[in-house]
């Protein structure tokens, strides 16, 4: 236990109210700490899904750009038809997904400069 010289005037019971004040806002304080590393840990997974979707994204373009330059090389119109039905079928699917998961924006745009 600590052992104060002086107390400033101040009584023991005093003393002790204030120790216990101190005491309480140190538990807040790792109360705290322990919900913000939770918070963190939350978003950090985000962050690791948000990589994830975004690296099947750039994988599903490149497939099918691989694919349409293989059908315009060898001039499989069916080929070309079935990719571009599958481009619009996904743009739909992103597009409503971006939508979905895309908050409105709470800030004004920058003013555009004037040239």
């Amino acid at each position: 236990m600590l052992w104060f010289c002086s107390s400033g005037g101040r009584t023991s019971t005093q003393l002790h109210h204030q120790l216990d004040r101190i005491e309480r806002k140190l538990d807040l304080l790792l109360r705290m700490e322990r919900s913000l590393g939770q918070e963190l840990e939350d978003l950090k997974a985000a962050v690791a899904a948000e990589t994830t979707v975004g690296e099947s994204v750039v994988a599903l373009l490149n497939d099918i750009s691989v694919r349409l330059t293989n059908a315009l090389k060898s001039g499989d119109t069916a080929a070309i038809t079935a990719l571009t039905n599958e481009l619009k079928a996904n743009q739909v699917k992103l597009a409503t997904a971006v939508l979905a998961n895309t908050p409105a924006s709470t800030t004004e745009p920058p003013p555009t400069p004037n040239p």
